[in-house]
């Protein structure tokens, strides 16, 4: 494995000593999204909540349309968008400010004071370094997953998995797989949906600075609940990323639990 720059590595790891390795903990990303009923507010504050947030030196970057309004909270890697009709914020580093982001989101939403907010949604993408070579990782993780006849071999695999909690009000989507480091920009970019046009290019990700080779994982947690305030987004972020690492650590063992 090559070495990561410490600047980009999560700010968390979880050492389990023993049978397991170092699991990651912090996600690589972290999108927030949340949709409501369209409010003509949006037309009548969108350039004040920008002069709001220039104003308190966290808007470095912005485009604006009749449909969206896209901002750069500080850096490429915290980003703010908004329209009539919902929000989407991203930390695209695992040791981003969330705080600003938090900023951000509150600004929009006492300037909007959005009503029939719905579907609050969490994508979580995390990265988990190998000491194994691509193809040794892929054949390891596959061997795993299920037995082939002696004379065959696990060349490569994905998985895609939808769940829901046992009363409905979570649902998930989850993809997970070995990949390599020319893989991993294009997947943190925008995965294997569609490209929109306000996805961060995958140049923001240099090759140099991610893992040669890493498990990933792309979480989405759906919500069945409303909003009244930002502090509810912050306890949804945080019951996604909860469940999200449970998860996470589970694919772990499966996976790669073994190696010691």
């Amino acid at each position: 494995m090559r070495d990561v720059p410490l600047a980009i590595l999560p700010r968390s790891y979880l050492l389990l000593v023993g049978t397991f390795r170092v699991a990651l903990v912090d996600p690589w990303t972290q999108r927030f999204r949340v949709a409501w009923r369209p409010t003509l507010a949006f037309f009548e504050e969108r350039y004040r909540i920008m002069r709001q947030l220039e104003e308190a030196q966290l808007l470095r970057g912005f485009e604006v349309d009749e449909r969206r309004v896209r901002l750069r909270l500080g850096d490429v890697q915290h980003q703010l968008a908004f329209a009539n009709d919902r929000l989407e914020t991203s930390a695209l580093r695992p040791d981003a400010d969330l705080a600003r982001l938090k900023t951000g989101v509150k600004c929009v939403w006492d300037a909007l004071a959005p009503s029939g907010v719905r579907r609050p949604t969490m994508q979580l993408q995390w990265l988990e370094p190998l000491e194994l070579s691509y193809d040794d990782a892929r054949r390891h993780a596959a061997d795993q997953l299920l037995s082939l006849p002696e004379e065959a071999r696990h060349k490569d695999f994905a998985i895609s998995l939808d769940g829901e909690s046992a009363d409905g009000a979570v649902r998930s989507h989850v993809e997970f797989g070995v990949v390599e480091a020319a893989e991993i920009g294009p997947r943190l970019a925008g995965g294997r949906r569609a490209p929109d046009r306000g996805d961060p290019p995958a140049s923001i990700w240099p090759i140099e600075t991610l893992p040669q080779v890493a498990l990933f994982c792309d979480q989405t947690w759906i919500f069945d609940r409303g909003m009244e305030s930002v502090n509810d987004m912050t306890g949804i972020w945080d019951d996604a990323k909860k469940r999200g690492e449970q998860l996470m650590r589970s694919i772990h063992e499966r996976l790669l639990g073994d190696l010691g």
